[in-house]
């Protein structure tokens, strides 16, 4: 239940999205730029958390994270990381 409850937070997030762009293309106009913005960051946004150092795993739905190495992390040692560096 707690998964399906995290993944509704997650869904709920991308909301904004959805209703800015209800033709699922991106408008002409003054708006063109800022919904390209909100696409892009969105994007690296998932990106950057898919191949990040760590993940943070909920055992069994806990209520506190746990650190863990993410085995799909790209260059894990790189300095670039270090502003987001969980403790392990």
């Amino acid at each position: 239940m707690a998964d399906w409850l995290e993944w509704q937070r997650h869904l709920r997030a991308h909301r904004p999205l959805d209703r800015g762009l209800p033709e699922r293309t991106v408008p002409d106009g003054d708006w063109a730029r800022v919904a390209r913005t909100a696409l892009v960051a969105s994007a690296a946004l998932v990106l950057l958390t898919a191949v990040a150092p760590t993940i943070a795993v909920n055992p069994g739905g806990a209520d506190v994270s746990l650190f863990v190495p993410n085995p799909l992390a790209l260059f894990p040692d790189a300095a670039f990381w270090a502003p987001f560096r969980s403790p392990i």
